[in-house]
């Protein structure tokens, strides 16, 4: 199936908004959909996303690799602005 333009370009934005609202949670679901094997194979698909969204979505591949047991993602989680959540 073709995934249309605008779902995929709009799929990388919100991930960088909640990554600067510290849901990392939620950016993870979202990016692991975006990186799975079904959405990778639409070459056309990805042909057609912009620059700009591109750029996104490769910053947030680099905050998000698992190398190192996810070392980037410990330390953004470890310097969020928000503070913890009380109990």
């Amino acid at each position: 199936a073709f995934l249309p333009l605008p779902s995929l370009a709009f799929n990388t934005h919100p991930p960088q908004e909640l990554f600067k609202l510290n849901n990392f949670n939620s950016c993870m679901s979202i990016y692991a959909a975006l990186s799975s094997t079904a959405v990778q194979r639409l070459k056309k698909t990805w042909a057609n996303v912009t620059p700009e969204s591109k750029a996104k979505y490769t910053s947030l591949q680099q905050a998000l690799q698992h190398s190192k047991n996810y070392k980037p993602l410990r330390r953004d989680a470890t310097n969020c602005s928000v503070g913890r959540p009380q109990c």
